[in-house]
């Protein structure tokens, strides 16, 4: 039984908190509740995505660690013992 008082509405928003805690995109959340658009969505759960700033730095840091480590690895002889026996 639904308790009395509890609004459809709350449902809707009990259900994109949850999406959203899950680390659903926002495009993916907009489309499971039907918005026209995303900044319907951006406007009313827009502030449930607290962690979004960060994980968009974690994601460019990570981004420029392999590329360091691919560029070193480029540079880097294949075979290091031959690289060291002067072959």
């Amino acid at each position: 039984m639904i308790p009395e008082g509890l609004r459809f509405h709350d449902l809707r928003h009990t259900c994109a908190a949850i999406l959203i805690a899950n680390g659903r995109h926002m495009e993916e959340v907009k489309a499971h509740l039907g918005h026209g658009s995303i900044r319907t969505t951006s406007d009313t759960y827009g502030h449930l995505f607290k962690d979004a700033p960060a994980a968009i730095a974690d994601a460019l840091e990570e981004t420029f660690k392999s590329s360091i480590r691919a560029v070193t690895a480029e540079r880097r002889p294949r075979n290091e013992s031959a690289a060291l026996r002067g072959v």
